[in-house]
Parts: C-alpha cells; sequence; structure tokens
C-alpha cells in the first residue's frame, strides 16, 4: 500500500494591537490571510481606512479581542474597500467631535475607502446611541453607508439612533445590482425629531434611490428584528428592483415596510405586531409584478398622531 500525502500551506498572520498607531501599522503592512487583533478596552478617535484585497479563503480581519469588549469613542469611523474585509465584534459609543462636512456627518461605517466593497463583511458590531449633538439633529448622519457587490451586514446591534440619516443605507449610485445580504440584526430605540414623519430619511433600512429604483439591485433582507422603532413612514424603503424581505419581525413600532415605485420584489414570512402604535402599519405596494404572501399583521394604526 502506498499513502499519499499532500502538503497544503496557507497564508495567515495575526496581529494584537494596543494603539491607534499600532493600528494603522498592522492595517498598512497586512495582506491576505491577516487578522487584526484590537486589544480589550476603550479606544478614542479610531479613524480606520482599509483598502486591501483578501481571498475567499485568506480573508482579511479587523475584530475585538472578545466580542463587546471594544469599544469606539470620540470622532470614530471605519472605510473598508476592496475584497474579502471582514470588521467584527467592536462596540461605537459615547460619540464626540463628529467629522461634520456641510450639513452631513462622515458615516460610522462604510463600505467605501479608495473603492468600493466586494465580499466584504460587518458583523456582531454594535452601534449604540452613537449620535450628532442635539444641534445636529437635522443634519443627515447615516450609521452605515452600504456600497459596492456581495456584502454583508449580519448579527449586529443598532441602538438609539436620533437625528436623520438612515441606520442601513445601499446608496445604489450606479447601475451594478448590489446583492446585498442584511440578516439577523437588531434594531432597537429609534426615536423621531420632533414628531412622526414629520422630517423624512429617518427609516432603518433603505435600499436604493429615485434615480436607480427601476434597476435591480437583489438584496436580501431577513430574520431582523425592529423594536420600538419610530422616525418616519418608512420603517424599510426599498427603491430598487428585484429584492426579498422575508422572517423579519417588527414590534411596537410606527411605519411599514414600503416598496416604492419599484417591481418584481418579493415580501413574505414577516411578522408585524404594531400594538395599535399610530401611524403605524405593514406593507405598502407601489409598482408592478411584486409578490407580498404568507405575512402576519396585527393592530396596526394609520392614523397620524
Amino acid at each position: 500500500m502506498q499513502l499519499f500525502f499532500i502538503l497544503i500551506s496557507f497564508t495567515f498572520q495575526a496581529h494584537l494591537v494596543n494603539t491607534n498607531a499600532e493600528l494603522t501599522s498592522a492595517i498598512t503592512n497586512s495582506t491576505s490571510g491577516t487578522t487584526i487583533t484590537l486589544a480589550k478596552g476603550t479606544w478614542t478617535n479610531v479613524q480606520i481606512s482599509i483598502q486591501k484585497t483578501g481571498t475567499a479563503s485568506n480573508l482579511i480581519i479587523l475584530k475585538a479581542q472578545t466580542a463587546g469588549s471594544v469599544f469606539f469613542q470620540g470622532n470614530s469611523y471605519i472605510k473598508i474597500g476592496g475584497e474579502y474585509v471582514y470588521i467584527e465584534g467592536v462596540v461605537f459609543q459615547n460619540p464626540s467631535g463628529l467629522t461634520v462636512s456641510s450639513s452631513t456627518i462622515t458615516p460610522v461605517i462604510t463600505f467605501k475607502a479608495s473603492t468600493e466593497c466586494k465580499n466584504c463583511k460587518v458583523t456582531n458590531v454594535n452601534i449604540d446611541s452613537y449620535n450628532g449633538t442635539s444641534s445636529q439633529s437635522t443634519s443627515t448622519f447615516k450609521w452605515i453607508l452600504l456600497y459596492g457587490e456581495y456584502n454583508e451586514i449580519s448579527y449586529c446591534s443598532f441602538l438609539g439612533k436620533y437625528g436623520l440619516g438612515s441606520i442601513i443605507n445601499d446608496n445604489r449610485d450606479t447601475s451594478t445590482p448590489h446583492y446585498s445580504k442584511i440578516h439577523h440584526n437588531y434594531f432597537g430605540g429609534r426615536t423621531p425629531v420632533i414628531e412622526v414623519n414629520v422630517l423624512n430619511d429617518q427609516d432603518a433600512i433603505g435600499i436604493g434611490n429615485s434615480a436607480t429604483s427601476l434597476l435591480p439591485s437583489y438584496t436580501e433582507v431577513y430574520d431582523n428584528y425592529f423594536y420600538n422603532f419610530s422616525g418616519e413612514i418608512e420603517v424599510i424603503s426599498n427603491k430598487s428592483r428585484n429584492n426579498k424581505y422575508y422572517y423579519n419581525s417588527f414590534r411596537d413600532y410606527q411605519g411599514c415596510l414600503k416598496l416604492r415605485h419599484v417591481d418584481n420584489c418579493e415580501v413574505f414570512n414577516n411578522f408585524f405586531i404594531a400594538n395599535n402604535k399610530l401611524f403605524s402599519g405593514g406593507i405598502w405596494i407601489i409598482g408592478e409584478n411584486h409578490n407580498a404572501y404568507n405575512n402576519y399583521i396585527e393592530g396596526v394604526n394609520s392614523k397620524k398622531i
């Protein structure tokens, strides 16, 4: 009997960093297969820009030493570009001195550095009441700005959003389908500026824009939980074609899931339990060739406050 042994080699580099300077150096020197681990504790004014290319088998990962033990505060944000870059386990809290350009605040996480992302992921990240000051409540502050293709946002918590700007916004500034996946996230405790639906742009998730609304995105939004959420008439604003929304739960909320001047979307197996909250609805459908089925809707009250 002859035995044959195959030796498989792969690249893996692990770096534990303790300061912003060490983090910047580790990012600069990272290559396919690099994992950068952030030491436990509070990090202030962390401004990360990663423009790197990994592979499906050799990711580039930036993660907390222990999920939920690394706290970004002050004026902190992350910009990721390239391919197969993953962000994991960090918490954004206690903001101050946020970067403002005109009436727009730099997003917390942007799926674009010098180029857009492809096959990138943000997972197990918590953004907790990371808002501008009260005087900035009408400035546009999108917590996550999504560009590129085949990206994923999963197992994250988004708590206490206040002020204008979607929590997750897929900008859809090109005609290229995005194939994004947004799943297993918690959206809780958003409060409106002034009153519900007085000002626009206070949704949880916005997919597309009016200029690209008749182009397909093939985005899937599933297994998310929206609780005690109030902002405007739309909890989810769909402005692109061929998207799917399924197994999401909405409870004690104001607003609805709205398909806006688009076609060919599916909405199925979702739960809407409004508990008679004013200005609450289920599914608002505009356009053609949509399929909405097997959804449960209870206790909605579309009366405006």
